[in-house]
Parts: structure tokens; C-alpha cells; sequence
């Protein structure tokens, strides 16, 4: 199990990082069912909630043109959990995970933020799927498989986003949709990688509307569940070896007391040999002498 406390965000082409996050900041900054979250700085939090109240006014944000980190504490029940996302054109992804070429500062930096983590949220567009599906199952299987070679492997939320406007595309059965256009990737994270369609709004032909805020927690609840399950599993592993120690250590003492009780036995039957022979030899040594 790893130490890290760390769950990051990633996301392909047109995925919706920058809504997701202004949205699911909107929800949880105020708290929700024992979480709640706090952005890394003032000018961070001010920017997220102005960015929800555009969303309302239907004002989309604009497509990402540079790296921008945010930093986020998690906290859930007590427990806190260390939130980042990197924001980054898509482009960006596309020559680190397709093209494999990290000749960038901004691909170095992409690199290292994906380096430590307990668990990573991958945030999916399904026409982006639809569209480029070769060329997406051979960038997330490559960012599955740099996972695959760290220590140790992270949990992973497989999302699809903008159910408002996809529903119909991807259906009810998302493994299904996931297996049917991302098969090398589904096959590296497993039948128990866990996937979800959802959407940060909710938008008709007249308004924007900011999705429920179960909906949109949905990705990190999912994770925290999943990092929270391997720690009780860590925990019971833990137990069950400190008591097949303890069984050992007691099966090692009775084996011990035994030798020691079979040796004493021994020893105490070569004494008693012993001195019935000096005593026989005792008593045999006057009729020899006459």
C-alpha cells in the first residue's frame, strides 16, 4: 500500500477539467455529507467560484492554452486527502501518452505530476472516444502502463463526462461502451477498475444548470471508497500476519519446550544409568577383593 495521500485528476481532449472542478469546488466548499473542500489559495477559490457563477450566465471557459496547477485539500470524515489537477491543452497530453516525447518543460512537468499518487481520476469526453478511439486507447494504455511500472499501483476512476449531452451514446452499460472503443486500456486496468458516466451540468436549450452534487462527487467519492477499501484490507492483511507471527512464535516455544522437556528426560535417565552402575560397582567390589 502506499503512503501517499495524493489523488490527482487527469483528463483527454475536450474531457471538461476546468467545469468539473469549478463545479465540484461550488458543491464542496461548503461541505456535503462529511467532505469538504478547500482550494490551495484565495485567488484559486475566488477564480473557481467566479468561473460557476459564468457557467450559470451559459459562458463555457475557454479552451486551455497553458499548464495551470490546482491544489486542493480533500477532507472526508476527518481524513484529509490531497486533491491536484494539472489543467493543460490537449494537445499536451496527446504528445506525452501518443507521441511518448517528453522534449518539454511541459511535458517533464505533466510527467511529474503524475508520478505520485494514491489514486488517479481519469476524466474522458465519449464523442472525443467515439471519434479518436485508436488514438486515446494508445495514450491512456501508455498511462496505464507508466502506472504498472511504479512500486506501487494507484487506484483508478475510469469517468466519462457530459451525460447531458452524450447519454444516448454511450448507453446504459458503460464497461460495455469503454470495452467496445478503449479495449487495450480496459484490458490493462481489469474488471474491477470502476467506471461511471456522469455530467458537472446540466444543460437544455435555454439554461445551464450545475448538476446534483451527488452527481458530480461521484469521481472522488468512488475513489475514496476505493483508496479507504485498501486501507482496511492493508489493515486486515497486517492483523492476520501479526497473528500467523504470534501462531508461529507459540508453535516455536511449544516445539522448544518439548526438546528442552525431552532432554531433561534424556539427561535424567543417563544420570539415574550412571549412578545404578556406580552403585552396582559399589556393591561388587568387597566379593572380588576375598
Amino acid at each position: 500500500m502506499t503512503g501517499s495521500s495524493t489523488i490527482i485528476v487527469l483528463g483527454g481532449p475536450s474531457a471538461g477539467k476546468t467545469v468539473y472542478l469549478s463545479v465540484l469546488y461550488h458543491h464542496l466548499w461548503n461541505g456535503s455529507d462529511g467532505m469538504i473542500m478547500r482550494a490551495g489559495s484565495g485567488a484559486m477559490h475566488t477564480e473557481l467560484l467566479g468561473s460557476v457563477e459564468a457557467l450559470k450566465r451559459g459562458t463555457m471557459p475557454p479552451a486551455t492554452q497553458a499548464l495551470r496547477p490546482y491544489e486542493f485539500e480533500l477532507e472526508r470524515n476527518g481524513q484529509k486527502y490531497h486533491l491536484r489537477c494539472l489543467d493543460y491543452p490537449g494537445e499536451l497530453f496527446r504528445r506525452v501518452f501518443f507521441d511518448l516525447a517528453i522534449d518539454s518543460d511541459e511535458a517533464r512537468e505533466l510527467m511529474r505530476f503524475c508520478e505520485d499518487a494514491a489514486g488517479v481520476i481519469v476524466l474522458a469526453d465519449p464523442a472525443s472516444i467515439v471519434a479518436n478511439s485508436a488514438e486515446l486507447d494508445y495514450c491512456l494504455s501508455n498511462l496505464f502502463r507508466f502506472y504498472q511500472s511504479r512500486p506501487v499501483m494507484p487506484k483508478f476512476v475510469f469517468a466519462l463526462t457530459k451525460r447531458d449531452e452524450n447519454s444516448e451514446l454511450v448507453g446504459k452499460h458503460v464497461a460495455q461502451f469503454v470495452m467496445l472503443h478503449l479495449p487495450h486500456s480496459a484490458r490493462l486496468l481489469g474488471p474491477g477498475m470502476r467506471m461511471m458516466h456522469f455530467s458537472s451540468l446540466a444543460k437544455t436549450r435555454t439554461q445551464v444548470q450545475l448538476a446534483n452534487v451527488e452527481v458530480v462527487k461521484a469521481p472522488v467519492e468512488a475513489m475514496l471508497q476505493a483508496i479507504q477499501q485498501e486501507q482496511i484490507n492493508w489493515a486486515r492483511q497486517a492483523v492476520l500476519r501479526r497473528a500467523s507471527a504470534r501462531d508461529a512464535l507459540v508453535k516455536a516455544a511449544w516445539f522448544l519446550a518439548l526438546f528442552v522437556t525431552l532432554l531433561l528426560s534424556f539427561l535424567a535417565g543417563v544420570y539415574v544409568r550412571h549412578v545404578v552402575e556406580l552403585h552396582r560397582g559399589a556393591t561388587m567390589s568387597p566379593g572380588t577383593g576375598g
